[in-house]
């Protein structure tokens, strides 16, 4: 797989060289490259932060419990007068 990958870069490479771009356009596009690994690496460091990092030594069975015991909803029916 990391082949068939190298082989299209090279690829992508040689078909960017053969277009003769200008300093200013290759300048361009490489920003615009750098501009969207910016995004996906925040993105990603987002979602790394934020989801699936949850670490606990009680089971998933005690945490559910723990979380039930710890409602404070209203217990008995509430009297708007």
């Amino acid at each position: 797989m990391n082949a068939n990958v190298s082989l299209n870069m090279d690829s992508l490479l040689s078909f960017i060289h053969s277009l003769s771009l200008s300093t200013s356009n290759k300048r361009w596009l490489a920003e615009k490259l750098l501009e969207e690994t910016r995004e996906e690496t925040a993105t990603k460091e987002m979602l790394d932060k934020h989801f699936g990092k949850w670490k606990d030594s009680r089971s998933a069975d005690e945490i559910i419990k723990d979380m039930r015991d710890a409602r404070s909803g209203i217990r008995q029916p509430l009297n708007i007068d």
